[in-house]
This record gives structure tokens, C-alpha cells and sequence, in this order.
């Protein structure tokens, strides 16, 4: 395997995080996590039931649907408890978030952070280097907590400007 780019795991209070700029993208519950199963295929490449199962069940994350004018622009999931991280087990992590288009993928971010701000004290979750969302999420108040590198390889695995990786648990 081969380093592609840094992961920056992030962390904010929420009632500490200045308003990040959705740009018109709002997250709301998903209706129907088929529906989630299938826009992931479509970002991602290939189907992975298994992986939106365990995100949902096990890890009893939420998940969401990222719509601009009503038109679905992505998916995400937020887990609004993380008694498995060592600090800050009562932060919501966010993973996986993933855009169709490169153009949505800060403001898809910061609809994501938002939703979850207002439902939980603290917001952490990893995000690639490259993502778009990163400057303005630290100008908003998130902090790095650790760094990671993303292994692969395969060098498209995945885009890090329109995906954020589900992190540590797959």
C-alpha cells in the first residue's frame, strides 16, 4: 500500500463552532437507507449493503441525505454517540459523507457538522487533506486532534475532495 494524503481527525464544541457556510445544502434524515445504499454505489463505485448495514445498526448512526432545492446532492451519517473513542464519547462522529458533485463537497460538510452541532456537544470526525471543507472548518472553530495517512493500492480508490472515509472503523 501507498500514502495518498493525510486524514486530520477533527474535533469542536459545538456550541464553541462559528456558522459554517452550507451554501443552500441542508441534511435531513433519510427516508429510506436503500436509497442512501444506492447514492454511496453511485460516489463510491460499488455496492456496500454490508458496510451501510454495520454504520446503522451497530454503530446506530443516522442517516442522512444531503439535498439542495430538494434535489439529493449526497448522503452522510452521523453517530450521535461514540462510547468506543477514547475521548470524547459524547461527541457525534460523522462518517461516511460522500457528494456526487466536487462542488458540493464543503457545503455537504458543513450541513453535515451543522445538523450534528445542534444534537450533540461535540462534533469529530476524519477528513482528507484535500477535502474543501478543511480551512473553513478550522476558521469555524475545529481543531486537529491526530493525524493519520490514508493507504492504498489503488490510487483512485476514492476522490478525497467528494468522499470522507468512514475513519477508523472500516
Amino acid at each position: 500500500m501507498q500514502p495518498r494524503w493525510p486524514n486530520f481527525w477533527l474535533l469542536g464544541a459545538s456550541r464553541d463552532l462559528k456558522s459554517l457556510s452550507s451554501e443552500g445544502v441542508t441534511a435531513t434524515k433519510a427516508d429510506n437507507l436503500a436509497d442512501v445504499v444506492a447514492w454511496d454505489a453511485v460516489i463510491i463505485g460499488r455496492r456496500r449493503p454490508i458496510d451501510h448495514a454495520y454504520w446503522a445498526q451497530y454503530e446506530q448512526g443516522v442517516a442522512l441525505s444531503l439535498n439542495r432545492n430538494h434535489v439529493r446532492v449526497g448522503y452522510a451519517y452521523a453517530r450521535m454517540h461514540s462510547p468506543t473513542a477514547l475521548r470524547n464519547p459524547d461527541a457525534a462522529t460523522l462518517r461516511p459523507i460522500g457528494v456526487r458533485d466536487r462542488a458540493d463537497s464543503a457545503s455537504g460538510v458543513a450541513a453535515v457538522v451543522a445538523w450534528a452541532a445542534e444534537r450533540a456537544p461535540n462534533v469529530r470526525f476524519s477528513l482528507p487533506g484535500p477535502h474543501p471543507a478543511l480551512r473553513a472548518l478550522l476558521e469555524a472553530g475545529m481543531h486537529i486532534t491526530e493525524t493519520e495517512i490514508f493507504l492504498s493500492t489503488d490510487p483512485v480508490a476514492l476522490d478525497p475532495h467528494r468522499y470522507v472515509t468512514s475513519g477508523d472503523q472500516l
